[in-house]
Protein backbone atom coordinates (compact mmCIF):
# COMPACT_ATOMS: atom_id res chain seq x y z
CA UNK A 1 0.00 0.00 0.00
CA UNK A 2 1.48 3.45 -0.90
CA UNK A 3 2.62 5.48 2.12
CA UNK A 4 0.05 8.22 1.46
CA UNK A 5 -2.82 5.75 1.51
CA UNK A 6 -1.42 3.93 4.51
CA UNK A 7 -1.00 7.15 6.49
CA UNK A 8 -4.57 8.11 5.63
CA UNK A 9 -5.83 4.74 6.78
CA UNK A 10 -3.91 4.88 10.06
CA UNK A 11 -5.33 8.34 10.74
CA UNK A 12 -8.88 7.10 10.16
CA UNK A 13 -8.20 3.99 12.19
CA UNK A 14 -6.99 6.03 15.17
CA UNK A 15 -10.15 8.09 15.02
CA UNK A 16 -12.32 4.97 15.08
CA UNK A 17 -10.32 3.29 17.83
CA UNK A 18 -10.56 6.41 19.96
CA UNK A 19 -8.04 8.33 22.00
CA UNK A 20 -5.47 6.30 23.85
CA UNK A 21 -5.39 3.33 21.51
CA UNK A 22 -2.28 4.41 19.65
CA UNK A 23 -0.80 2.99 16.49
CA UNK A 24 1.19 -0.22 16.59
CA UNK A 25 4.93 -0.07 16.84
CA UNK A 26 7.16 -1.37 14.07
CA UNK A 27 4.78 -2.08 11.20
CA UNK A 28 5.36 -5.38 9.46
CA UNK A 29 4.18 -6.20 5.95
CA UNK A 30 1.54 -8.93 6.01
CA UNK A 31 0.86 -11.62 3.43
CA UNK A 32 -1.51 -11.01 0.55
CA UNK A 33 0.15 -7.87 -0.85
CA UNK A 34 -1.92 -8.25 -4.01
CA UNK A 35 -5.04 -7.17 -2.12
CA UNK A 36 -3.90 -3.56 -1.92
CA UNK A 37 -3.35 -1.07 -4.72
CA UNK A 38 -0.05 -1.33 -6.59
CA UNK A 39 2.90 0.85 -5.73
CA UNK A 40 2.50 4.33 -7.12
CA UNK A 41 -1.16 3.89 -8.01
CA UNK A 42 -3.24 6.97 -7.24
CA UNK A 43 -5.79 6.26 -4.54
CA UNK A 44 -9.40 7.37 -5.18
CA UNK A 45 -10.92 9.72 -2.64
CA UNK A 46 -12.78 7.79 0.03
CA UNK A 47 -16.55 8.02 0.02
CA UNK A 48 -18.37 8.91 3.26
CA UNK A 49 -19.27 5.25 3.69
CA UNK A 50 -15.65 4.18 3.22
CA UNK A 51 -14.45 6.83 5.65
CA UNK A 52 -16.93 5.57 8.19
CA UNK A 53 -15.68 2.04 7.59
CA UNK A 54 -12.06 3.26 7.97
CA UNK A 55 -10.78 1.54 4.82
CA UNK A 56 -12.02 0.01 1.60
CA UNK A 57 -12.77 -3.68 2.06
CA UNK A 58 -9.74 -5.97 2.27
CA UNK A 59 -10.58 -9.67 2.40
CA UNK A 60 -7.13 -10.60 3.73
CA UNK A 61 -7.87 -8.76 6.99
CA UNK A 62 -10.72 -11.13 7.84
CA UNK A 63 -10.19 -13.41 10.85
CA UNK A 64 -9.72 -17.10 10.09
CA UNK A 65 -11.13 -20.19 11.76
CA UNK A 66 -8.57 -22.16 13.76
CA UNK A 67 -9.24 -25.89 13.45
CA UNK A 68 -6.62 -28.33 14.76
CA UNK A 69 -6.00 -31.43 12.66
CA UNK A 70 -6.71 -33.57 15.71
CA UNK A 71 -10.11 -32.33 16.91
CA UNK A 72 -9.73 -34.24 20.19
CA UNK A 73 -6.77 -32.16 21.32
CA UNK A 74 -7.49 -29.50 23.94
CA UNK A 75 -6.39 -25.85 23.89
CA UNK A 76 -4.14 -26.39 26.91
CA UNK A 77 -2.39 -29.27 25.16
CA UNK A 78 -1.78 -27.31 21.98
CA UNK A 79 -1.03 -23.97 23.67
CA UNK A 80 0.78 -24.66 26.97
CA UNK A 81 2.05 -21.87 29.20
CA UNK A 82 5.32 -20.48 27.91
CA UNK A 83 7.58 -17.47 27.71
CA UNK A 84 8.14 -15.16 24.75
CA UNK A 85 11.44 -13.27 24.83
CA UNK A 86 11.70 -9.96 22.99
CA UNK A 87 15.24 -8.74 22.39
CA UNK A 88 16.05 -5.28 23.65
CA UNK A 89 16.23 -2.36 21.18
CA UNK A 90 18.02 0.97 21.71
CA UNK A 91 19.42 0.02 25.13
CA UNK A 92 16.06 -1.32 26.33
CA UNK A 93 16.53 -4.50 28.33
CA UNK A 94 15.36 -7.87 27.09
CA UNK A 95 11.72 -8.47 27.99
CA UNK A 96 9.81 -11.63 28.76
CA UNK A 97 6.07 -12.11 28.22
CA UNK A 98 4.17 -15.03 29.69
CA UNK A 99 1.58 -16.41 27.29
CA UNK A 100 -0.12 -19.57 26.03
CA UNK A 101 2.30 -20.37 23.20
CA UNK A 102 1.57 -22.66 20.25
CA UNK A 103 3.70 -25.81 20.32
CA UNK A 104 4.31 -25.61 16.57
CA UNK A 105 4.93 -21.86 16.31
CA UNK A 106 6.64 -19.71 19.00
CA UNK A 107 5.19 -16.56 17.41
CA UNK A 108 1.58 -17.72 17.86
CA UNK A 109 -0.33 -17.34 21.12
CA UNK A 110 -3.81 -18.08 22.42
CA UNK A 111 -6.05 -16.01 24.69
CA UNK A 112 -9.23 -17.36 26.29
CA UNK A 113 -12.22 -15.00 26.23
CA UNK A 114 -15.82 -15.18 27.44
CA UNK A 115 -18.88 -13.03 27.92
CA UNK A 116 -21.62 -13.47 30.53
CA UNK A 117 -24.58 -11.52 31.89
CA UNK A 118 -26.11 -11.14 35.35
CA UNK A 119 -29.62 -9.98 36.25
CA UNK A 120 -30.42 -8.58 39.68
CA UNK A 121 -33.40 -7.04 41.43
CA UNK A 122 -33.27 -4.22 43.94
CA UNK A 123 -36.04 -2.06 45.41
CA UNK A 124 -38.56 -3.52 42.99
CA UNK A 125 -36.37 -2.81 39.96
CA UNK A 126 -34.32 -5.21 37.89
CA UNK A 127 -31.26 -4.64 35.75
CA UNK A 128 -29.04 -6.74 33.51
CA UNK A 129 -25.34 -6.14 33.06
CA UNK A 130 -22.71 -7.85 30.98
CA UNK A 131 -19.15 -8.82 31.77
CA UNK A 132 -16.10 -10.05 29.90
CA UNK A 133 -13.35 -12.39 31.02
CA UNK A 134 -9.90 -13.08 29.59
CA UNK A 135 -7.12 -15.50 30.47
CA UNK A 136 -3.84 -14.81 28.72
CA UNK A 137 -1.36 -17.01 30.52
CA UNK A 138 -1.35 -19.84 33.00
CA UNK A 139 0.96 -21.11 35.69
CA UNK A 140 4.58 -20.29 34.90
CA UNK A 141 7.47 -18.94 36.92
CA UNK A 142 7.07 -15.16 37.23
CA UNK A 143 10.09 -12.84 37.55
CA UNK A 144 11.14 -9.21 37.61
CA UNK A 145 11.24 -9.35 33.82
CA UNK A 146 7.52 -10.01 33.60
CA UNK A 147 4.89 -8.14 31.64
CA UNK A 148 5.17 -4.70 33.20
CA UNK A 149 1.92 -3.53 31.63
CA UNK A 150 0.15 -5.81 34.08
CA UNK A 151 2.74 -5.52 36.88
CA UNK A 152 3.95 -9.10 37.13
CA UNK A 153 4.58 -9.88 40.79
CA UNK A 154 7.56 -11.82 42.13
CA UNK A 155 5.39 -14.84 42.91
CA UNK A 156 5.60 -18.21 41.17
CA UNK A 157 2.74 -19.93 39.39
CA UNK A 158 0.66 -16.81 38.92
CA UNK A 159 -2.18 -16.72 36.43
CA UNK A 160 -2.97 -13.62 34.43
CA UNK A 161 -6.63 -12.77 33.96
CA UNK A 162 -8.59 -9.72 32.90
CA UNK A 163 -12.10 -8.84 33.97
CA UNK A 164 -14.14 -6.01 32.52
CA UNK A 165 -17.68 -4.71 32.37
CA UNK A 166 -19.75 -4.47 29.22
CA UNK A 167 -20.34 -0.74 28.91
CA UNK A 168 -23.89 0.57 29.05
CA UNK A 169 -23.23 2.75 25.99
CA UNK A 170 -22.02 1.26 22.73
CA UNK A 171 -19.20 2.38 20.47
CA UNK A 172 -21.76 4.59 18.70
CA UNK A 173 -22.70 6.39 21.91
CA UNK A 174 -26.10 4.70 22.09
CA UNK A 175 -27.60 2.19 24.47
CA UNK A 176 -27.87 -1.42 23.30
CA UNK A 177 -29.58 -4.56 24.55
CA UNK A 178 -27.38 -6.54 26.92
CA UNK A 179 -26.90 -10.11 25.67
CA UNK A 180 -24.35 -12.86 26.21
CA UNK A 181 -23.39 -12.58 22.55
CA UNK A 182 -22.68 -8.87 22.86
CA UNK A 183 -20.59 -9.43 25.99
CA UNK A 184 -18.61 -12.18 24.22
CA UNK A 185 -18.01 -9.90 21.23
CA UNK A 186 -16.85 -7.09 23.51
CA UNK A 187 -14.41 -9.54 25.11
CA UNK A 188 -12.94 -10.44 21.70
CA UNK A 189 -12.70 -6.77 20.73
CA UNK A 190 -10.85 -5.94 23.94
CA UNK A 191 -8.16 -8.51 23.07
CA UNK A 192 -7.28 -6.44 20.00
CA UNK A 193 -7.13 -3.23 22.04
CA UNK A 194 -5.17 -4.07 25.18
CA UNK A 195 -1.70 -4.55 23.68
CA UNK A 196 0.44 -3.73 20.68
CA UNK A 197 0.86 -7.41 19.88
CA UNK A 198 3.40 -7.17 17.07
CA UNK A 199 5.70 -5.14 19.33
CA UNK A 200 5.79 -8.26 21.54
CA UNK A 201 6.97 -10.39 18.62
CA UNK A 202 3.56 -11.97 18.01
CA UNK A 203 2.60 -12.86 14.43
CA UNK A 204 -0.51 -14.98 15.00
CA UNK A 205 -3.18 -14.46 17.65
CA UNK A 206 -5.77 -17.14 18.41
CA UNK A 207 -8.87 -16.00 20.31
CA UNK A 208 -10.46 -19.00 22.01
CA UNK A 209 -14.11 -18.61 22.98
CA UNK A 210 -17.13 -20.82 23.63
CA UNK A 211 -19.37 -18.25 21.87
CA UNK A 212 -20.70 -19.70 18.62
CA UNK A 213 -22.18 -16.26 17.87
CA UNK A 214 -18.77 -14.59 17.86
CA UNK A 215 -16.86 -17.34 16.03
CA UNK A 216 -19.48 -17.78 13.30
CA UNK A 217 -19.93 -14.11 12.54
CA UNK A 218 -16.24 -13.18 12.86
CA UNK A 219 -15.15 -15.88 10.40
CA UNK A 220 -18.20 -16.09 8.09
CA UNK A 221 -20.46 -13.04 8.26
CA UNK A 222 -17.94 -10.23 8.68
CA UNK A 223 -16.91 -10.43 5.04
CA UNK A 224 -20.53 -9.90 4.00
CA UNK A 225 -21.31 -7.15 6.49
CA UNK A 226 -18.26 -4.92 6.02
CA UNK A 227 -18.89 -3.95 2.36
CA UNK A 228 -22.46 -2.99 3.35
CA UNK A 229 -21.19 -0.83 6.20
CA UNK A 230 -22.83 -3.25 8.65
CA UNK A 231 -26.33 -2.40 7.49
CA UNK A 232 -29.19 -4.70 6.60
CA UNK A 233 -30.62 -4.98 3.08
CA UNK A 234 -33.40 -2.65 1.95
CA UNK A 235 -34.13 -0.80 5.19
CA UNK A 236 -30.43 -0.02 5.82
CA UNK A 237 -30.76 -0.53 9.57
CA UNK A 238 -27.64 -1.38 11.53
CA UNK A 239 -27.17 -5.11 12.11
CA UNK A 240 -27.35 -6.46 15.67
CA UNK A 241 -24.32 -5.23 17.64
CA UNK A 242 -23.24 -3.38 14.51
CA UNK A 243 -21.40 -0.74 16.52
CA UNK A 244 -19.10 -3.38 18.01
CA UNK A 245 -18.69 -5.30 14.76
CA UNK A 246 -17.67 -2.10 13.00
CA UNK A 247 -15.13 -1.39 15.72
CA UNK A 248 -13.90 -4.98 15.58
CA UNK A 249 -13.48 -4.78 11.80
CA UNK A 250 -11.40 -1.59 12.10
CA UNK A 251 -9.11 -3.41 14.53
CA UNK A 252 -8.77 -6.40 12.19
CA UNK A 253 -7.72 -4.13 9.35
CA UNK A 254 -5.20 -2.32 11.48
CA UNK A 255 -3.59 -5.52 12.75
CA UNK A 256 -3.46 -6.96 9.24
CA UNK A 257 -1.40 -3.92 8.22
CA UNK A 258 0.88 -4.58 11.20
CA UNK A 259 1.48 -8.18 10.12
CA UNK A 260 -0.74 -9.94 12.67
CA UNK A 261 -3.03 -12.80 11.68
CA UNK A 262 -6.17 -13.26 13.78
CA UNK A 263 -7.82 -16.64 14.32
CA UNK A 264 -10.85 -17.84 16.27
CA UNK A 265 -11.11 -21.23 17.94
CA UNK A 266 -14.57 -22.37 19.04
CA UNK A 267 -13.90 -24.29 22.25
CA UNK A 268 -16.12 -26.09 24.74
CA UNK A 269 -17.58 -24.33 27.77
CA UNK A 270 -15.65 -26.59 30.15
CA UNK A 271 -12.41 -25.64 28.38
CA UNK A 272 -13.20 -21.98 29.00
CA UNK A 273 -14.34 -22.17 32.61
CA UNK A 274 -11.87 -19.66 34.06
CA UNK A 275 -12.64 -16.96 31.49
CA UNK A 276 -16.37 -17.59 31.99
CA UNK A 277 -16.05 -17.20 35.76
CA UNK A 278 -14.19 -13.92 35.33
CA UNK A 279 -16.88 -12.70 32.94
CA UNK A 280 -19.49 -13.38 35.63
CA UNK A 281 -17.47 -11.24 38.04
CA UNK A 282 -17.36 -8.47 35.43
CA UNK A 283 -21.13 -8.58 35.07
CA UNK A 284 -21.48 -8.08 38.83
CA UNK A 285 -19.11 -5.10 39.00
CA UNK A 286 -20.32 -1.47 39.16
CA UNK A 287 -21.69 -0.22 35.86
CA UNK A 288 -19.51 1.60 33.34
CA UNK A 289 -21.57 3.91 31.18
CA UNK A 290 -19.20 5.27 28.52
CA UNK A 291 -17.57 3.03 25.92
CA UNK A 292 -13.93 3.44 26.81
CA UNK A 293 -11.84 0.63 25.34
CA UNK A 294 -9.06 -0.37 27.73
CA UNK A 295 -10.27 2.24 30.25
CA UNK A 296 -13.09 -0.16 31.10
CA UNK A 297 -10.69 -2.94 32.08
CA UNK A 298 -10.23 -3.94 35.68
CA UNK A 299 -7.06 -6.02 35.99
CA UNK A 300 -7.21 -8.93 38.37
CA UNK A 301 -4.70 -11.59 39.39
CA UNK A 302 -5.33 -15.17 40.46
CA UNK A 303 -2.85 -17.53 42.09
Amino acid sequence: MPNRAKEGYLSLRRKIRGAGAGAGAGAVNGSGDGAGAGEGTAQPELTPVQKDLALTFDVFALPKLFTPIDTTITPSELFPSGVIVVNGINEVAERQFYRFVYRLDPQAILIYTAGRIATRQSSGMSWTRGGCGHVYHGEVEASNHGDRRFENADRPHERRVLTMQLEEMGADGKGHKVTIGRAALRAALAVLQIREWTANGIKRLVIATDSEYVVKHATQSLGKWAPRNFQTGQDHDMIEDGDLWKKFWAECQFWYEQGLEIFFWHILEEQNSLARSKAVIGAQMPAVEEFGGPKSLAIQKDL
